[in-house]
């Protein structure tokens, strides 16, 4: 009898010894939390486990999430570099080394006779992870350098693959992909419920809970399941701390950030037509304001969810050296190929891009255009 996804993903933990935990490069607070509350869990499960993020910068919102500064911005030494000696007949009765100009020198003398250099092999170890985790990435490129760097250790692994969005490319040995689920964190809430819900402490149930309350908007999406409000209960009941969740979310907002938003929604521009809405933010804001490109997080998601006549947002913003970023939000298209002709990563619901030197108005008309083009047809 074949095995359930649970019981496939359990025997995969079960039998792993060092577990690497990683999201796309363009991440979501649901996917940052996700990513900590599984690492609590393994932990709890006495499995070693690292989270790695390409290029990952904690944004303030998630400061108060546990563990946070264990996340890992670049996947590093995957393999150790072993030199192999063989001792058949011998015994070592001195070893030592130099390092010198660059060079490491490692002197082994033996009892009797002598070393030859056929008697040493130089290789590589095995990889240090024998699992991989993926949470809300859609494809491999997704994870940017933690994949394109290191592709052959993707494709030797074994991959657990954890999404709700339908786009997933199902890329995973397990592919836990349910698009019935509210976030990333409501299915891990059910793996971690149907397995161990013993080390469900109030702590684990905060990191959860608070995955499921970034990703829904505290829970202001439409079309929520019963159950996703449910879990949303049994959380609490378990000792999830809603308030300071909430408090840190959207409660946190400085004065500068109030500033910027005011000057990007002063320039919002909007084709009722096609429910498009853009903004553009040249640097000048910044400086005026006091705040950084950070302080745009939230803007985008706040417009999609309160203005019913906007279902695609796109917000640029310029940079200091005169480079151009920016990101889409949508409700119903597919945001990632909008943007496929300026190079653009993420998912269906969002995607960022950027556009070298070129002039803030020139992009923003560009940009535009291309998306009124792709949605026209």
């Amino acid at each position: 009898m074949a095995l359930t996804s649970d019981q496939q993903f359990k025997e995969l933990i079960t039998k792993a010894e060092h577990v690497l935990i990683t999201f796309r490069k363009n991440y979501t607070g649901d996917a940052l939390a996700s990513a900590l509350a599984l690492a609590r869990f393994l932990s709890g499960l006495n499995k070693k486990c690292t989270i790695v993020a390409d290029d990952f910068k904690m944004a303030p919102e998630f400061s108060f999430l546990p563990n946070i500064y264990s996340v890992a911005n670049s996947l590093e030494h995957l393999r150790h570099f072993l030199i192999e000696v063989n001792l058949a007949g011998k015994k070592v009765s001195e070893f030592f080394y130099d390092v010198n100009n660059d060079k490491m020198m490692i002197y082994l003398l033996p009892e009797k006779g002598e070393f030859k250099p056929e008697d040493a092999v130089a290789r590589h170890t095995g990889y240090r992870f024998d699992l991989i985790i993926t949470l809300d990435a859609p494809d491999l490129e997704s994870l940017g350098k933690v994949y394109s760097q290191e592709p052959d250790f993707f494709f030797q692994t074994t991959i657990v693959n954890i999404d709700h969005n339908l786009n997933n490319e199902n890329y995973g040995q397990l592919n836990l992909v349910d698009p019935n689920k509210s976030s990333v964190a409501e299915i891990i809430y059910d793996l971690i419920n149907n397995w161990q819900r013993s080390l469900v402490d109030a702590e684990l149930a905060t990191i959860i809970l608070a995955g499921m309350i970034h990703k829904t908007q505290s829970f202001r999406l439409p079309n929520l399941a019963p159950k996703t409000l449910a879990i949303t209960s049994d959380l609490i009941d378990l000792g999830a701390d809603r308030e300071k969740i909430v408090a840190n979310f959207y409660c946190t907002k400085k004065i500068a950030t109030l500033k910027l938003w005011g000057r990007v929604l002063a320039r919002l521009q909007l084709d009722q037509s096609l429910k498009l809405a853009w903004a553009s933010v040249p640097y000048t804001d910044f400086v005026k304001t006091g705040a950084s490109p950070e302080d745009l997080n939230g803007l985008a998601e706040e417009m999609i969810l309160n203005t019913p006549q906007t279902e695609i947002f796109v917000l640029l913003y310029e940079t200091a050296v005169g480079n151009i970023f920016g990101s889409l939000h949508t409700k119903h298209h597919d945001a990632k190929w909008l943007l496929n002709n300026f190079g653009g990563e993420g998912t269906k619901e969002k995607a960022v891009f950027e556009l070298p030197d070129k002039i803030l108005t020139e992009a923003e008309m560009k940009v535009v255009n291309e998306i009124r083009k792709k949605i026209v047809g």
